[in-house]
């Protein structure tokens, strides 16, 4: 299920096509079509919004409430990073609040010539006797996870993410689309603790490192 809590994402964009660069410099906004959406973000050339204005539709921006949104995946384009070849995404928190395996999808960048940005992003589970896992798209078996345990007798306000409540892993590289797994496991820790994290929720996603 998704949550109404949005992470911001790093994607890293392939060189642009070769022809993009012919029609109009990487920098600016394709001539006689409009450079912004919203009062600070500037939509820059193969991107675009309003028709003839982006290089093909893998790159078309709509502007809706004054937010520009890739249409094609239909994420909330925050920024654009052309000298890094990136840009900041809004992408959804996964949850669950029962103890059962929950999983979703996150957004598939496989026909696009974007992926997840390994350098710029990580992957992190919040909660109790959290295992959260990312597995390819089409396959079971596992890219990557973290496990975040709890302990009643741990009091200390640790905001390092070392795997006390929260945990992080690295993202794999040219990752272009993958599946979440929340489950809940059972710890050396768990019977002292069950009885106070009963009912909360277990949080998992990508987010930029920053």
């Amino acid at each position: 299920m998704n949550l109404q809590l949005l992470f911001q994402v790093i994607i890293l964009l392939l060189p642009w096509p070769i022809k993009s660069i012919a029609k109009a410099p990487p920098h600016l906004t394709k001539p006689n079509c409009p450079s912004n959406c919203g009062n600070n973000v500037t939509i820059p050339f193969p991107f675009g919004t309003g028709e003839n204005c982006y290089f093909d539709q893998r790159y078309a921006i709509d502007c809706k409430s004054n937010k520009p949104i890739l249409r094609i995946i239909n994420l909330e384009v925050l920024e654009f990073f052309l000298e890094k070849s990136t840009m900041r995404v809004n992408q959804s928190v996964i949850r669950s609040c029962q103890d059962k395996i929950t999983e979703a999808s996150f957004v598939n960048l496989e026909k696009l010539p974007f992926y997840f940005s390994y350098h710029d992003n990580i992957f992190s589970g919040i909660g109790c006797n959290n295992l959260a896992s990312m597995s390819p798209a089409d396959h079971d078996f596992i890219l990557g996870g973290c496990l975040s345990i709890c302990d009643p007798r741990n009091k200390t306000d640790d905001d390092s993410c070392n795997g006390i409540g929260c945990c992080k892993a690295g993202v794999p590289w040219a990752l272009k689309s993958f599946n979440i797994s929340i489950r809940s496991i059972n710890t050396a820790t768990s019977s002292s603790s069950g009885s106070q994290e009963e009912g909360k929720c277990k949080y998992t996603f990508m987010v930029e490192k920053e």
